[in-house]
C-alpha cells in the first residue's frame, strides 16, 4: 500500500524540465520587444539624417521678380497699350481688280511708294474714248467756222451787190440770217470740245488712282490682299500703315492720382513682351477728358529709349517716376 501511494504521488511530480520552455519563450518575447524599441529609436532619430542624404529634399517654387533701382522713386504706376500716333489706313478709291502687290506685312515704305496696281483695262479704254471724242468735237468745230467764214463772205458779197440793186436785198438777208446761225453752231462745237476735254481729264484721273501709293512713311502693319481681289470703295480699307516713330504707351490713370502725373515727368515702361527689359519714358501729354465708365483719366508716355521690338497693342506698364 506504502508504494502504491509512492508512485501516485511520483506521477503526479512536474518535472524541471517541462517549466524550462515556457521561461525561454518569456524571453524571446522580451527580447523582440526591445528590438522593436530599438527599431522605433533608430527611426525616430537616424532616419531623419539618412533622408535628407539619400532624398532629394523638396524645393519651393516661388517667383523672381526683377526690382531696377527706378522702382525706389515710383510715384504711381498704370497699365495700357503701345499705340502709333500718325496710323492710316489705306482703301481704294475706285473699284477694281489688284493686278499688282508690290508690299508685304511688315514691310516699311515711303510715301508716294507703289503699295498696289489695279488692272487698267478699262480705265485706259474710257481715257481713249474721251480723246477720241474730242478730237472728233474740235474737227465739227473747225467744220463750223469754216462754214461761218464762208457765208459770211457771201453775205457781204451779196450786200454790197444789193446796194448796188444788183442782186436781191433778200438773199443777203438770208445770208446774214445763216451766219447768225453757224455762230451758234460754232459755239456749241467748242462747248463739246470743254465737255469731251473734262471726260479726257476725268479719266485720267481715274486711270491715276489704278495705282494705290503710301500716303505717309511707315510699316505695313496688317495682311495685303491677294492677286486678282476687287477692291473698292465699298471693301474698306485694304492695308493699314503705322509709323513705328510715333509709337507711345495709352495708359488708364484712376482719376484720383492724375494730380501725381506732370507733362515731361520721367517714367518706366515695362513691356509683357519683354519683361527682362526696363526702357525709359517721358509723359507727353494728359487726356482732355474723364473715362466716366471707369473714373481714368488716358495717360500718354513716349519711348526716350531705342524702341526696338516694340510693336502696336503691346500690353504695357507705365511707372511715373519722381
Amino acid at each position: 500500500m506504502p508504494d502504491q501511494l509512492s508512485s501516485d504521488l511520483a506521477s503526479l511530480r512536474i518535472p524541471r524540465e517541462e517549466g524550462r520552455p515556457r521561461g525561454r519563450g518569456l524571453r524571446i518575447l522580451l527580447g523582440l520587444v526591445l528590438l522593436a524599441g530599438a527599431a522605433v529609436a533608430v527611426y525616430v532619430l537616424a532616419f531623419p539624417a539618412v533622408k535628407s542624404k539619400v532624398f532629394r529634399p523638396e524645393v519651393a517654387l516661388t517667383e523672381i521678380l526683377l526690382v531696377s533701382p527706378a522702382q525706389e522713386s515710383v510715384r504711381l504706376t498704370a497699365a495700357g497699350y503701345v499705340v502709333p500716333q500718325v496710323l492710316t489706313k489705306v482703301s481704294a478709291k475706285i473699284e477694281g481688280r489688284i493686278a499688282k502687290v508690290a508690299v508685304k506685312e511688315g514691310q516699311k515704305v515711303k510715301a508716294g511708294e507703289l503699295l498696289f496696281q489695279l488692272e487698267e483695262n478699262e480705265p485706259r479704254s474710257r481715257l481713249l474714248a474721251a480723246q477720241s471724242r474730242v478730237l472728233a468735237a474740235r474737227a465739227n468745230a473747225e467744220a463750223a467756222r469754216a462754214q461761218l467764214l464762208e457765208v459770211r463772205q457771201q453775205a457781204s458779197r451779196q450786200k454790197i451787190l444789193a446796194q448796188k440793186g444788183a442782186a436781191a436785198r433778200a438773199t443777203a438777208e438770208d445770208l446774214a440770217a445763216r451766219a447768225v446761225a453757224l455762230e451758234g453752231q460754232v459755239k456749241a462745237t467748242e462747248a463739246q470740245i470743254k465737255v469731251a476735254q473734262s471726260d479726257v481729264e476725268l479719266a485720267k484721273v481715274g486711270l491715276k488712282l489704278m495705282a494705290i501709293i503710301a500716303p505717309i512713311d511707315g510699316t505695313v502693319i496688317s495682311k495685303p490682299p491677294s492677286l486678282g481681289d476687287l477692291v473698292g470703295p465699298q471693301t474698306g480699307a485694304i492695308v493699314e500703315l503705322a509709323d513705328f516713330g510715333s509709337l507711345v504707351v495709352e495708359a488708364d490713370v484712376p482719376e484720383g492720382r492724375v494730380h501725381l502725373v506732370k507733362r515731361g515727368a520721367p517714367a518706366e515702361v515695362i513691356l509683357d513682351a519683354f519683361p527682362d527689359r526696363r526702357l525709359r519714358g517721358e509723359v507727353l501729354e494728359l487726356g482732355q477728358r474723364v473715362n466716366r465708365a471707369k473714373a481714368t483719366v488716358l495717360v500718354r508716355v513716349k519711348f526716350v529709349d531705342a524702341a526696338e521690338g516694340v510693336l502696336p497693342d503691346m500690353a504695357a506698364r507705365v511707372g511715373i517716376l519722381e
